[in-house]
């Protein structure tokens, strides 16, 4: 039986407008349903995909891609709010200023 390979809708989005709503991004490209073409200055620059999306269909799955993913579900990080990552953002920054 052939595996049945589910169509992603990818949108494309200025830089500008990616900068302006990355978390969005992130959050629907991480979903898995959405992929998102980034344009600067009219010339296609970038493409943000979810990780899954991307073992999937772009890589053949490399060991260290697979580890990692399975390192950042098994401490729970694929749920950290939006909050709470601002939180560890900024504790990074105030450590490394210091």
């Amino acid at each position: 039986m052939t595996k049945k390979v589910k169509r992603k809708i990818t949108k494309s989005v200025s830089a500008l407008n990616a900068r302006t709503h990355f978390g969005e991004i992130l959050e629907r490209a991480g979903s898995g349903q959405e992929r998102f073409l980034i344009y600067r200055k009219g010339e296609p620059t970038a493409v943000i995909l979810g990780i899954e999306d991307f073992l999937e269909n772009i890589t053949d799955d490399p060991e260290v891609f697979r580890k990692a993913h399975l390192k950042a579900k098994g401490a729970k990080l694929d749920q950290l709010t939006m909050d709470e990552i601002d939180r560890e953002v900024t504790e990074v920054r105030r450590n490394t200023n210091e």
